[in-house]
């Protein structure tokens, strides 16, 4: 519940209950008050009807006794007056037009003369008049509590809202701006309560907070421009490492080359077996090389994104494949169109190692399967799945890391570069790539790419 809900409750029930309270204590004193007054009054007519009807009915002076009587009747409270002798006769009767009511109450008194009863008073009072006055009284005792209980939680809310709720309200406020790391506008607390002295906390904290964080974003940049220029330099020197070494392995192969085809008469074959070797090393690092460059390039390439249909894409890839190997059968669906805002360069590359990877292990698998298909929607996700050899889930971290084998090579060829150059073309374009795999039943290659469909084209620097 809202501190501010919870303050007015609490502070209506605090009001309410003692009024309440206050106001059931005077109601009941009023009625018994008003209850003592009626009986004592009912007393005091019985006592003058007693005493003056004495004379009169023992001489038969039923005019005078009607007098007394009516006097008597003034009070609206009487409702019948009843004077009868011993035997039961009536000498004198009157009755109130008004009806009795369930609280009326009748007593009987005797009458005496020289120490003999003479006759009986009977006297019917009705306290219902009185007990209406209350009803008077109390609808403005009520509207009374009502009018102070409504000024009192005014003024109390009022003086709560100003010394507490609306403090309680900006803490409340500037504690999310600090959470959100707001800290370029300052805390302002000039109350000098307790509240005042938590601002101000509130207020050293932030400042303590922008310093760290200054700084942190200094250090953040100074480090991340170190790692940049490093990046940068590892990447011209694998680069270039790697370019200044494929004419020196060209001229090997091609002298081992000479060597194996014009010497071959008079070598021993313990030496051609050795040339042999000293080839296929010397190609498997060409070949290693190769990647390499082809890793650096993505890293370093400018994008140029335009609006391409991968679908025709994967359609020159597996043309491709299926020209390197005429002889495999494999059955390749794609959903079309698959257009994206991507650098085509690129994601040609990025596909020619997915559906590379699906051809490659599929080739032991009898009726080889590849699909490409798609999410569909602005930012869709596209799918790569094979039936091949698939793979271990508890090996998916070393998916996307260069020179990480999950197979045999002499089972599958391959570097390992494949995957993670891959992933770098998906992060390149701001998007993921995933896997998922199972020994035997396949793989599954599924990435978004973070420019959707609609958005402006253009060409991005390094």
């Amino acid at each position: 519940m809202p501190l501010r809900r919870s303050v007015l409750i609490l502070v209506f029930v605090g009001l309410f209950t003692p009024a309440v309270v206050s106001g059931v204590i005077q109601y009941f004193q009023l009625h018994q008050e008003i209850r003592s007054h009626f009986w004592g009054d009912k007393a005091r007519l019985e006592n003058i009807l007693v005493y003056g009807t004495q004379e009169l009915l023992w001489n038969f002076d039923q005019e005078s006794a009607l007098k007394l009587v009516e006097s008597v009747m003034t009070d609206h409270r009487v409702r019948r007056v009843v004077i009868a002798e011993p035997d039961g006769t009536v000498f004198l009767e009157r009755a109130s037009p008004l009806a009795d009511s369930p609280l009326a109450v009748t007593d009987a008194q005797s009458i005496l003369h020289d120490g003999g009863v003479i006759g009986t008073l009977r006297l019917t009072m009705d306290p219902i008049s009185d007990y209406a006055a209350i009803g008077k009284q109390l609808l403005p005792m009520v509207a009374g509590l009502l009018l102070q209980l409504v000024l009192s939680l005014v003024l109390i809310y009022v003086f709560l809202n100003r010394q507490f709720l609306l403090p309680v309200k900006r803490l409340e406020e500037q504690s999310s701006r600090l959470a959100n790391q707001a800290l370029d506008k300052e805390y302002t607390w000039e109350t000098p309560n307790e509240l005042g002295k938590l601002g101000s906390s509130l207020e050293v904290t932030r400042r303590s907070l922008r310093v760290y964080r200054d700084n942190l974003e200094a250090l953040v940049q100074e480090r991340t421009a170190e790692l940049q220029a490093a990046n940068r330099e590892l990447e011209a020197f694998s680069y270039s490492v790697s370019h200044d070494l494929q004419a020196p392995l060209r001229a090997i192969d091609g002298y081992a080359t000479a060597v194996e085809e014009d010497f071959a008469a008079v070598l021993p074959p313990a030496a051609q077996d050795y040339l042999r070797k000293l080839r296929r090393g010397v190609n498997r690092m060409s070949s290693l090389i190769s990647d390499l460059l082809a890793l650096s390039r993505v890293t370093r390439s400018p994008m140029r994104r335009v609006e391409v249909d991968l679908a025709i894409l994967a359609d020159q890839v597996i043309a491709e494949l299926r020209e390197a190997e005429p002889a495999r059968e494999v059955d390749f669906w794609c959903e079309r169109p698959l257009t994206v805002v991507v650098d085509p360069g690129l994601m040609k590359a990025a596909l020619r190692n997915l559906l590379g990877n699906a051809w490659k292990y599929t080739s032991k698998t009898e009726g080889a399967r590849i699909r490409l298909t798609s999410s569909g929607g602005t930012r869709p996700i596209f799918t790569v799945d094979d039936n091949g050899a698939g793979f271990s889930m508890q090996d998916v971290s070393k998916l996307f890391q260069a020179f990480q084998r999950l197979h045999d090579a002499s089972d599958y060829p391959g570097n390992g570069i494949g995957l993670a150059l891959v992933q770098r073309v998906v992060t390149r374009h701001g998007g993921q790539i995933w896997a998922e795999g199972e020994p035997g039943r396949g793989a599954r290659f599924s990435f978004w790419l973070g420019t959707p469909l609609g958005e402006k084209t253009g060409e991005e620097g390094l």
